[in-house]
C-alpha cells in the first residue's frame, strides 16, 4: 500500500508540475520610440503581402510578443504604427532579441538561435555592400552634374565590382549551409540577379528535404520550375516556330536549320534594335550564301 500511495504521490507531483511553453518571444529595446505606440509582429503571404499576427505597445522604450511554435523557419517583419520602416527576422522556436533606434532600422542589433545568428551576419554584409553602392550613387549624381566624364567612367567601374560582390556574397552562403533560410533567400535574391535557372535549381536540390517543403521552398521551386519552362540558355535547343516572311510566305525555323541561322528579334519602337539594324544586314550579306 505504500508503495502505492507512493507511485500517487509521483505522478499528482508530475502531473501538476508546469509545463515547457512552446513557442518563442520576440522581445525589443528601442531607442527614440514613444510609449505607447504600437509594434506589430507580420508574416509575409506568397504575394508579398505583410499580414498582422500580433502586437503590443511599447512601454518605457521596450516590449515583448509570444509567439506560438513554428513547424519550419520563415520570415517575420516587425512593424510600427507611426514610425516608418521595418525589421526583418526569421522566425525560430528560440527567444529573438531586437535593439534598434528610430530613424536607423537597417542598423538594427538582432540576436537569437542559429537561423537569426546567421541570417544577422548575412544581413549585415548585404547592408554594408548597399550602403557603398548609395554613397556611390551620391558621387555619380555629382559627377553628372559637373560634367566630368571620367569621373563617371570610374565611378562606373567600381559599381560594377560592387554588383559583382553582391552576387558573390548570395553565392558564398547558397553553397554555404543547405539546412539554413537563408539559403533559400539568397536563391531567391540570385533569380532577381538573372542568375541562370538550372545553376539555381541545382543549388535548390542539395537543400535538406525540411526545407524543400517549407512554404518558401515550396514558392522557391514553383518559382524556379516556371523559369526553366520558359527560359533558353546557351546550349538549349531552340523550340521551332513560324513567321511570315517579307513576301508574306509562312517560314519555320527547324525547316531552315542546316545552314548558318541568324535570329534576330526587334521591334520597330524599339530605337537600340533600330541602331542595331545595320550590323544585322552586314551579317546577312557575308553568311547569306552560306
Amino acid at each position: 500500500m505504500k508503495k502505492i500511495l507512493g507511485l500517487i504521490t509521483v505522478l499528482v507531483a508530475f502531473s501538476c508540475a508546469p509545463k515547457k511553453e512552446e513557442g518563442f518571444k520576440v522581445s525589443g529595446t528601442l531607442k527614440g520610440f514613444e510609449d505607447g505606440e504600437t509594434v506589430y509582429i507580420n508574416q509575409v503571404s506568397n504575394s508579398g503581402r505583410m499580414v498582422p499576427v500580433d502586437s503590443t505597445s511599447i512601454k518605457e522604450g521596450k516590449f515583448e510578443i509570444s509567439l506560438p511554435k513554428v513547424e519550419s523557419s520563415d520570415y517575420s517583419v516587425i512593424t510600427f504604427s507611426d514610425t516608418r520602416g521595418n525589421i526583418l527576422l526569421l522566425s525560430e522556436n528560440e527567444a529573438i532579441t531586437v535593439e534598434a533606434e528610430k530613424g536607423k532600422l537597417q542598423e538594427r542589433k538582432l540576436s537569437g538561435g542559429k537561423v537569426n545568428a546567421i541570417f544577422s551576419t548575412f544581413y549585415d554584409r548585404v547592408i554594408e555592400l548597399a550602403n557603398q553602392q548609395r554613397e556611390l550613387s551620391e558621387q555619380n549624381q555629382k559627377a553628372r552634374v559637373e560634367g566630368d566624364y571620367q569621373e563617371q567612367v570610374r565611378l562606373s567601374k567600381v559599381n560594377d565590382s560592387l554588383q559583382k560582390a553582391q552576387k558573390e556574397l548570395r553565392l558564398e552562403y547558397v553553397k554555404k549551409d543547405p539546412q539554413s533560410l537563408v539559403n533559400i533567400m539568397a536563391i531567391a535574391e540570385l533569380m532577381n540577379m538573372q542568375e541562370k535557372p538550372k545553376t539555381l535549381y541545382g543549388y535548390f536540390k542539395e537543400l535538406t528535404p525540411q526545407l524543400k517543403e517549407s512554404r518558401l521552398g515550396k514558392l522557391i521551386q514553383e518559382n524556379l520550375e516556371e523559369s526553366l519552362a520558359t527560359t533558353n540558355e546557351v546550349g538549349d535547343e531552340v523550340e521551332d516556330f513560324s513567321a511570315p516572311s517579307p513576301e508574306g510566305t509562312p517560314l519555320s525555323l527547324k525547316k531552315n536549320l542546316g545552314k548558318v541561322t541568324l535570329l534576330d528579334f526587334w521591334a520597330s519602337w524599339c530605337k537600340p534594335c533600330r541602331y542595331e539594324n545595320p550590323n544585322v544586314v552586314r551579317v546577312y550579306n557575308k553568311y547569306h550564301d552560306k
